[in-house]
């Protein structure tokens, strides 16, 4: 049986962040809760993981108007990640950060542009979708190699396994990779346009599924092969898989072929029974879940399954990320497995979805915990795009 990925890579920690906070503990038990939430679902993350990021922004010596919501957020999840790397002895000059996102400064360039503020260079410099990472970057004086990935919804996933490939060339010692993506009014009147908004909360694969629910928020992860310097370590990326089947501008391959290669990749040898739970991409979109709930039915049937987004909705670049920093988090953790379904809400399951699909979905009225200690996240997105991750426990 294949062992994973040659060196192996650990996550010795990650971080994420939703309109349900950033504390990892209480995002699991509430996901894992049967009750229904009472936050008001407009998707935007906390202000006060906001002000943390504009605390960082003044100790770092960052510029009052180089500031963007996409930075001061990204600088909240990732100062911790820097940091744990930092302490535990690895050089600057080994470290490299891998940013996915898709909306940058669009929020703030779109205020200048209505204010009529700032020069025309200042307006549109906010909406570089590689504007944040080499801030970041310098400013936390990260000498490793710096870059952005924007593949639309499989950003953030690929970011991570972008890390990877670099951890196992050996280029750096230790990677901070993940994406997040913030509220934009262009990015809401764009897919407001295309018809694929839901006014209400995400349903995903309910048979009253109206579409995504747009939100922010995202996740990072440090993934490091030095394992002297992160004895404690007990979760690391298995696999990884990536493809591109160039379908549709904007709809997936109803066949799901590309979805498959992925996910198969990401597995290696593995055999589909050996995953303990799948977090999907469930956008509660006709066409996505569809397609998914196909793929899934044939390559994991019986694999225990949810999608987040009924929860935190659908944060673009960052979802695929955050989903990776939640499995990380929950086989640290254990504890029971997110639902997809609230209490009660099973009776609204799609029944046009293959029903070895169906009866995969996790559900509040009868929790399950995780057996088999290996957690697949998948994302995919405009173009054809598709990623898969495999996280498992240390032994």
């Amino acid at each position: 049986m294949d062992s994973g990925l040659n060196p192996t890579i650990l996550i010795p920690a990650s971080t994420m962040l939703s309109a349900l906070g950033d504390d990892p503990e209480r995002f699991l038990e509430r996901l894992a809760s049967p009750e229904p939430f009472s936050e008001i679902p407009d998707g935007a993350a906390p202000g006060e993981v906001l002000k943390k990021g504009r605390r960082i922004a003044r100790d770092l010596g960052i510029e009052e108007e180089e500031e963007s919501r996409e930075l001061l957020l990204a600088l909240a999840l990732t100062a911790p990640l820097f940091e744990r790397a930092r302490s535990a002895g690895v050089d600057l000059s080994d470290i490299g950060f891998i940013f996915g996102a898709t909306t940058a400064g669009t929020p703030e360039a779109a205020e200048r542009i209505r204010e009529n503020e700032a020069s025309p260079v200042k307006r549109w410099r906010m909406m570089e979708i590689g504007r944040t990472a080499p801030l970041i970057a310098r400013a936390f004086g990260i000498a490793g190699p710096v870059f952005t990935v924007s593949t639309a919804c499989t950003a953030g996933a690929k970011a991570i396994a972008e890390g990877a490939r670099l951890l196992a060339r050996g280029r750096v010692k230790a990677i901070v990779a993940g994406g997040l993506d913030v509220l934009s009014p262009m990015t809401l009147a764009g897919f407001s346009a295309l018809g694929a908004r839901s006014p209400e909360r995400a349903k995903p694969f309910r048979r009253d599924r109206a579409g995504l629910h747009l939100a922010e928020g995202g996740g990072f992860l440090l993934m490091t092969t030095e394992a002297d310097k992160f004895p404690e370590t007990r979760v690391r990326l298995r696999g990884f898989g990536e493809s591109s089947d160039a379908h549709h501008i904007c709809a997936p391959d109803p066949t799901g072929d590309g979805a498959k290669r992925a996910i198969l990749e990401a597995l290696g040898d593995l055999a589909p029974s050996d995953t303990g739970f799948a977090l999907l991409h469930g956008t509660a979109t006709e066409q996505n879940d569809a397609m998914e709930a196909r793929v899934m039915a044939e390559l994991l049937p019986g694999v225990p399954a949810a999608s987040l987004k009924r929860a935190v909705g659908h944060q673009l670049a960052g979802a695929g990320a955050m989903n990776a920093a939640a499995a990380c988090a929950l086989l640290e953790k254990g504890g029971k497995l997110p639902n997809n379904f609230f209490a009660g809400e099973r009776a609204f399951a799609d029944e046009r979805l293959p029903e070895a699909f169906l009866k995969s979905l996790t559900d509040s009225d009868a929790p399950r915990e995780l057996v088999i200690p290996r957690i697949l996240v998948s994302a995919f997105a405009f173009g054809g795009s598709n990623a898969a991750l495999l996280f498992e426990k240390c032994l």
